[in-house]
């Protein structure tokens, strides 16, 4: 969550790729900002019932990803240690037998008045890190699903703890991201089917 990419990519492509993804804030050029939208997440998130794995189930592509494939096997993991809430996002480039990327960062709240309003810093290179936030504006009361968005309305992502979503549950999920006024029409499946998901 690759259009009109060549063949081969850059170091840069992959790095643009790597940031917007593994941020969980994949952009939408043509969202309304959030102050049109007024967009809210979600008013109750346990932090300790939301660590874990999180599979990208669907996603509205990058500016430079419409007509291509999407990312795949796209998966998110949210640890606690040393008091410190750590993220590792892995997937593949294009498609299941893609190059595999992986980078870390770690998680802090962005809002104290807010348990679902995220800040995320991310280890680009030893060099460079890049900064995002990301808002769970839908999520079941089981935490089966996450709707995720960014503070600005101009991403949307699905989350899911397994790689395959029920649709019910699915439903349930792009349902509170166009009540909020996102455009689900946009939202793009990830592959999964066959992936190896690194240890």
């Amino acid at each position: 969550m690759l259009c009109k990419l060549s063949q081969f990519l850059t170091g840069d492509d992959i790095k643009t790729l790597i940031i917007a993804f593994l941020t969980g804030i994949l952009c939408l050029s043509n969202q309304a900002k959030a102050s049109e939208l007024n967009l809210k997440s979600v008013d109750k998130l346990d932090l300790n019932r939301y660590l874990g794995y999180w599979f990208q189930i669907s996603h509205v592509p990058l500016s430079f990803e419409a007509g291509g494939k999407p990312t795949a096997c796209a998966r998110q993991r949210i640890t606690f240690n040393n008091g410190i809430v750590e993220v590792q996002n892995t997937a593949n480039i294009q498609t299941v037998d893609g190059q595999p990327f992986s980078i870390k960062g770690f998680v802090e709240y962005s809002d104290p008045q807010s348990p679902s309003k995220f800040k995320v810093t991310l280890n680009v290179s030893p060099t460079q890190i890049a900064t995002g936030t990301f808002w769970v504006i839908g999520l079941d009361h089981n935490y089966r699903y996450s709707a995720v968005s960014n503070e600005n309305g101009t991403s949307l992502c699905i989350l899911s703890r397994q790689p395959v979503l029920e649709e019910s549950f699915y439903n349930e999920a792009i349902y509170q991201a166009s009540g909020q006024g996102l455009d689900i029409s946009k939202l793009v499946f990830t592959e999964h089917n066959g992936c190896q998901y690194p240890n």
